[in-house]
């Protein structure tokens, strides 16, 4: 899936194309483009969340990932199955060598890139899909302070307030799913390799 209407970074001249959705915002839009619950404004007052630019982002990226559930859900009535797996990326991932058969997957985790990379690439059962691709909703209908939804409970864990890492914080406190990064290829994302504290945003084993 990818983030539409968005530059795209790195060397690749092929890369360096707006990737678009029919009927997503303009890339200078700003704001929210999806109906957010009162609770979700009291949760996000004082925090960074509460920057429009910073909650445009979020707003666009997670609102990717739902269109990628919606075309996949899509696909599945298509074909008459649903799928046993999802692999979701970042169209600037640049895949350095194959990441092995599925079988090679515990068949109930959930892959990631890990530290650097943690909303970049994900590996995961269908189920696991269903709610992480729609984190935007568990995000925008949260009910309030006190439920784990809640970014003040989010930061009051000490994990980074960052966007890439409340969907991987959220599910596995709200559902308990399993997750590992022990994917069993490598891969690098374009136009990052020298961004991160020097050592690059590298995915993988």
């Amino acid at each position: 899936a990818a983030r539409p209407g968005l530059p795209l970074e790195g060397p690749d001249a092929r890369l360096r194309q707006n990737v678009s959705l029919p009927g997503w915002p303009s890339q200078n839009a700003t704001g929210l483009h999806h109906k957010a619950s009162r609770g979700f404004y009291e949760c996000v007052n004082g925090t960074r969340w509460a920057d429009a630019a910073y909650a445009a982002a979020v707003d666009r990226w997670w609102g990717t990932m739902r269109l990628a559930l919606n075309l996949l859900e899509a696909r599945e009535r298509a074909i008459g199955r649903p799928y046993d797996f999802v692999f979701f990326a970042r169209p600037d991932v640049r895949y350095l060598s194959g990441f092995g058969p599925w079988c090679g997957y515990d068949a109930t985790t959930w892959y990631s890139g890990g530290h650097g990379a943690p909303d970049m690439l994900w590996y995961m059962p269908r189920g696991v899909a269903a709610d992480v691709l729609n984190s935007l909703d568990a995000l925008y209908g949260c009910a309030g302070p006190g439920h784990l939804c809640c970014i003040k409970e989010y930061s009051s864990r000490e994990v980074e307030l960052l966007k890439s890492y409340w969907a991987l914080w959220y599910w596995r406190a709200a559902k308990g799913y399993a997750l590992s990064t022990r994917l069993r290829g490598n891969a690098s994302v374009v136009g990052h390799h020298t961004r991160v504290g020097g050592r690059g945003i590298y995915i993988g084993c």
